[in-house]
């Protein structure tokens, strides 16, 4: 029994013994799996590191254009020429901005990761082309476009406005507008995109309006002719201006006047017919007398005192007509008066505008006739009729 007991005993020692290095064995087990995972967790740690610090080290964008020399900027920095290589790039998206005068301007996004060179190869400039819309007032002017630099030479384009001027590279440009009769205009205008630009130029101008009684006159201004009344032109040069009129049959005539930027000048002219009786405010100097004869009072009439006035047209070949007593205050004296005038000789009058007229005049012609005192003949009586 005593042997029983003490197997029995000694097989539990060992089962004990057994468990308790089995529970060793597990704890090791356990310690070492966690040893392990701590190791893990420290290796992903480090590499996770490792990972963050390439992804934000700085990248490096190389690119090129054509043409090149443009600048290149990323996300607003100070621009690099091409072609460039640009360091130290943030990583992420950015904003590439490519200008080059005379060009559109380009802007996209590139993706940029650390430690890494992103190529965006050369990129393709687009010529840039700017428009000038050209107006004129008055319209209906000449234009000629030229490049400022280079306002003598053959001008760019041409044509009458309003007109629009495109394909035109960015720069600046002098544009000149000339107009018959009027002072020329130059205008500049700046192409800097792909803008119309306004360009818009006004002469100095003003106007006439010229009748005439009775129409149909010729109308020289300056020496140039205008045309035939009524005449109306809006579109002249200011400044002073003289109108000569002529019409058949008529005298010619001169007018003066101001022409004034923005207003209109208004004249009329009074044709004077070369066949009118002219009056005294229409001529320069009357007709003029050459040659005169006194009447012939018969002596039957004896001692007589009286006054006729008679007017005469003078004609504009000095020829006289259309002879008339206006006042006589003896009848026996008007035929004798009338009889003697036909006899005076006269020279036209002369217009303002120096041609001959006809005229009609008064000319008083007093009569005082006394007896004439007897004579004495003092011959001896043999030597008497």
């Amino acid at each position: 029994m005593a042997a029983e007991a003490l197997r029995a005993q000694q097989a539990k020692a060992e089962e004990a013994a057994r468990d308790k290095e089995i529970q060793a064995s597990k704890e090791k087990a356990d310690a070492d799996r966690a040893e392990n995972e701590r190791l893990i967790r420290e290796k992903e740690k480090e590499i996770a590191t490792a990972k963050d610090a390439v992804a934000k080290a700085p990248g490096v964008i190389k690119i090129n254009t054509e043409p090149e020399g443009a600048e290149v900027s990323v996300d607003g920095a100070t621009p690099q020429v091409t072609p460039a290589t640009i360091i130290d790039v943030t990583p992420g998206l950015r904003k590439i901005t490519v200008r080059l005068p005379g060009y559109d301007t380009v802007e996209q996004l590139a993706q940029i990761k650390g430690m890494q060179t992103v190529d965006l190869g050369t990129i393709a400039l687009q010529r840039l082309y700017g428009e000038l819309m050209l107006r004129s007032e008055p319209a209906d002017a000449e234009f000629a476009v030229f490049a400022a630099d280079q306002t003598e030479g053959t001008p760019l384009r041409t044509g009458r406005t309003p007109s629009r001027v495109d394909s035109l590279l960015p720069g600046e440009y002098v544009i000149k507008f000339t107009r018959v009769g009027l002072l020329p205009t130059t205008e500049h205008a700046t192409v800097a995109g792909k803008d119309i630009i306004d360009v818009n130029s006004t002469f100095i101008v003003g106007g006439v309006s010229i009748t005439s009684n009775p129409v149909g006159a010729t109308v020289r201004m300056n020496g140039e002719s205008l045309g035939i009344t009524p005449i109306i032109r809006p579109e002249l040069l200011p400044g002073r201006a003289t109108f000569e009129f002529s019409l058949p049959n008529h005298e010619p005539l001169k007018l003066s006047g101001e022409i004034t930027s923005k207003e209109t000048l208004r004249l009329h002219a009074e044709m004077l017919h070369v066949d009118r009786i002219a009056k005294i405010s229409e001529v320069k100097s009357p007709p003029k007398v050459l040659q005169k004869a006194m009447p012939s009072i018969p002596p039957e009439l004896g001692e007589i005192k009286g006054e006729v006035v008679i007017s005469l047209v003078v004609s504009k070949l000095g020829t006289i007509r259309d002879i008339r007593v206006e006042k006589s205050t003896n009848p026996a004296l008007t035929d004798p008066c009338l009889k003697a005038i036909n006899l005076w000789k006269f020279g036209p009058a002369v217009s303002k505008a120096g041609q001959p007229v006809n005229m009609r005049i008064m000319i008083p012609i007093p009569i005082d006739i006394k007896p004439a005192a007897p004579q004495i003949d003092d011959r001896p009586l043999g030597f008497r009729n």
